[in-house]
Order: C-alpha cells, then sequence, then structure tokens
C-alpha cells in the first residue's frame, strides 16, 4: 500500500472513531435521561400512594371550603388546585403552606361556591363534591 492509501484508510478510521464517540455521548445522555424521569415517576407514585384527602365541609356563606388530609404525607395548601363547575378559582388558605396529615385547612374562594367542586392535591390526588 502507498502513503496515500494509508492516509486514506488513517482519515476514515479516525472520523469512525469521531463519529461513534459522538454517538455514545447521545445514547449515555438519552439513557440518563430515561433514568431520572423513571426515578421521579416512582417518587411520584410512592407520593400518591401516601396521599388522600377528603371534603369536610361547605359553607356557602362564607365561601369556605373545609378539606382534610386524611394521607400519610404533608402536602402544600399553595399548590393546592380548585376547580368550580370545570373552572380554576384562585383561594387563600388556612394554614398557609404546609398541611400535615390528620388536619384541616380551610380554603376561602371569594365568590359564590357551585358543585361540582374539585379539590386537587399537589401530586393530583383530588376529592370532588357534587
Amino acid at each position: 500500500m502507498g502513503f496515500s492509501v494509508s492516509s486514506v484508510v488513517m482519515l476514515f478510521f479516525l472520523s469512525f472513531i469521531i463519529i461513534l464517540s459522538g454517538v455514545y455521548n447521545g445514547l449515555y445522555e438519552s439513557h440518563s435521561n430515561i433514568q431520572s424521569a423513571e426515578v421521579l415517576q416512582q417518587e411520584l407514585w410512592i407520593s400518591q400512594r401516601q396521599t388522600d384527602i377528603e371534603i369536610q365541609s361547605i359553607d356557602a356563606i362564607n365561601q369556605t371550603v373545609v378539606v382534610k388530609n386524611i394521607g400519610e404525607i404533608t402536602l402544600n395548601t399553595n399548590k393546592t388546585t380548585i376547580l368550580m363547575s370545570g373552572n380554576y378559582i384562585l383561594h387563600n388558605s388556612n394554614p398557609t403552606g404546609f398541611w400535615a396529615p390528620g388536619l384541616n385547612a380551610t380554603f376561602n374562594i371569594n365568590q359564590t361556591i357551585q358543585l361540582p367542586l374539585k379539590i386537587i392535591s399537589e401530586n393530583g390526588i383530588s376529592d370532588i363534591m357534587r
């Protein structure tokens, strides 16, 4: 083999190595992202299994809804969503922030309460009053 053939073979080999290293990095990054997503999915599943809420009462006069955290984990009232007749409702809550298991949270709604009323916790667990 002459010098030109050897140099072409060497260029092909180096190109192959460079392309292979780029493919490997892409595959590694994809695998890492999939692993992270699986961990997050498992954490969410465990959180959902340990969460339960129950609407205790609705006071249409004072425009309040009392909800009890009957699950095993502490929730955040600031991350709780209220839907009334399918529409998102702004609300204030007491306590503000952490909502321990076994305790009630009072949500103040500044409008006439209509059914159905759905309370959704931060991890998607909900209760509905029809």
